[in-house]
């Protein structure tokens, strides 16, 4: 009796452990496709959301056009001041600026960077942004005192002279007969100043000691000047100091200057009256050639202005200055 009951218990355990092995079986092959499908998922969703991407190439191609632009671009910078264009060295040093560009250029086809690229990038809007629209300027010299002081920095307003383009003159004038002197920006659309603005103009001087002049405006295209012992009339009118008094203006400076002793060919291509003007100076009276500016330094015994260096062309103008933003 006892052996029968203990076969018919081992029985119904044997089943009962039967049926639930193949019910967890059955669940674990239900679940097996469910974690396959979601860790297949999950692999497409990183490789959707990848940080790297492949380069198109157009993009190489924009990138490649930036980076050669840059050499160009910072190479005739470096040589904007006319110091640095008269060294050897730093002429050399532009040509290897070139070179650079056009390796990294090439590299982007092979290799894209784009860390360095968005460097490029950022560096040149800054400088497009200083050369077209506003750029800080630091006055060099007593001339423009009381109203301004050696090494005060000036905001320059560009935008209302006109549109200044990049100045790209570099490498292409190692081949010519005549150089042209240091690179200097295009200016469309040029527009006239106000009488009495400060303005900072490019001059061609090819060895001046800096890049730009501060200035005020005196005289306008077409209008008459004449100069007395000690006052300057603008068609029949004394010019006013800052303060509104008559200015003391002499024909020459109290110290002896010298003229522009070598116009560089951008000058030469004005009409005769600039280039007299700047080997002779305005001399006493006159008028206004069309597409220049008379202008005057407010320190008036050591300004080196228009009764030296002659009319100023209107495309030489970078811009006019902030009077409310003076540093």
């Amino acid at each position: 009796m006892f052996q029968i009951l203990s076969s018919r218990f081992s029985e119904a355990a044997s089943r009962r452990y039967s049926s639930v092995n193949r019910g967890f079986s059955s669940v674990m092959w239900e679940m097996l496709p469910l974690k396959i499908g979601k860790k297949e998922t999950e692999n497409r969703r990183d490789q959707s959301f990848s940080p790297v991407k492949p380069f198109s190439m157009s993009r190489k191609w924009v990138h490649a056009v930036v980076f050669l632009y840059g050499g160009w671009f910072f190479s005739n910078r470096l040589l904007s001041d006319p110091a640095l264009y008269c060294s050897p060295f730093f002429r050399v040093l532009a040509g290897f600026v070139i070179i650079a560009g056009m390796v990294f250029a090439v590299a982007c086809f092979l290799r894209p960077r784009p860390g360095l690229f968005r460097v490029m990038a950022l560096m040149l809007l800054l400088f497009h942004v200083r050369l077209m629209l506003v750029d800080i300027v630091r006055v060099q010299g007593p001339s423009m005192q009381p109203a301004l002081h050696d090494g005060d920095l000036i905001v320059v307003e560009r935008l209302s002279s006109g549109l200044h383009l990049p100045a790209l003159d570099f490498p292409f004038t190692l081949f010519r007969a005549e150089d042209p002197g240091p690179p200097w920006s295009r200016t469309l659309f040029a527009t006239t100043a106000k009488k009495g603005d400060v303005v900072v103009f490019d001059f061609p001087e090819r060895r001046s000691a800096g890049r730009f002049y501060v200035k005020r405006v005196v005289a306008l295209p077409g209008q008459h000047y004449h100069f007395t012992e000690h006052m300057l009339f603008i068609d029949g009118e004394p010019v006013l100091n800052p303060a509104g008094q008559i200015a003391v203006i002499e024909p020459y400076p109290e110290r002896h200057q010298t003229p522009v002793m070598d116009p560089p060919a951008r000058l030469l291509a004005l009409d005769a009256a600039f280039v007299y003007a700047s080997m002779n100076g305005v001399g006493v009276s006159g008028r206004v050639p069309e597409g220049g500016l008379l202008v005057i330094g407010d320190s008036y015994k050591e300004s080196r202005d228009s009764r030296v260096i002659g009319f100023v062309p209107i495309s030489a103008v970078q811009g006019r200055r902030w009077s409310d933003l003076v540093f």
